[in-house]
């Protein structure tokens, strides 16, 4: 059988993958030690900022899910799962739709809307492709 290499658009897809992926690691870091060690610190600046320890539930909850799913589309991706770029095709999609119903009110949202577009134009690409059409 003919070997098939991964496509560059799921090369892209994962290198964007792992940025955010780094991203919420980091900004669940600093949730985690901006209060116990940074707290007492800020609190003689400005003691409102003692709300940071409110809020750190509500952000870690959704940060550390978005982690986990976006490490296992990462690895999809790697790995050529056939679930992996038509889960990102689905997410993409539905974030275009929204996306759009904001740049009736606000055109700040259409660059973000472009590259949302762009990116669900790599998904759809990899989606075709033999790499993650491969029997294994």
């Amino acid at each position: 059988m003919k070997n098939i290499n991964r496509p560059w658009q799921a090369l892209v897809l994962i290198i964007l993958g792992s940025v955010k992926l780094l991203a919420n690691v980091l900004i669940l870091l600093v949730l985690l030690l901006a209060q116990d060690w940074l707290g007492p610190w800020l609190a003689q600046f400005n003691p409102e900022l003692i709300v940071v320890s409110a809020i750190k539930p509500i952000i870690f909850v959704p940060l550390i899910l978005s982690s986990v799913i976006i490490a296992l589309v990462v690895s999809g991706l790697i790995k050529g799962k056939r679930w992996a770029p038509i889960f990102l095709t689905v997410i993409h999609s539905i974030s275009l739709i929204l996306m759009g119903l904001w740049i009736f009110g606000d055109a700040r949202w259409a660059i973000p809307f472009a590259l949302t577009l762009f990116v669900l134009a790599l998904d759809i690409e990899c989606v075709f492709s033999p790499f993650f059409k491969k029997k294994k």
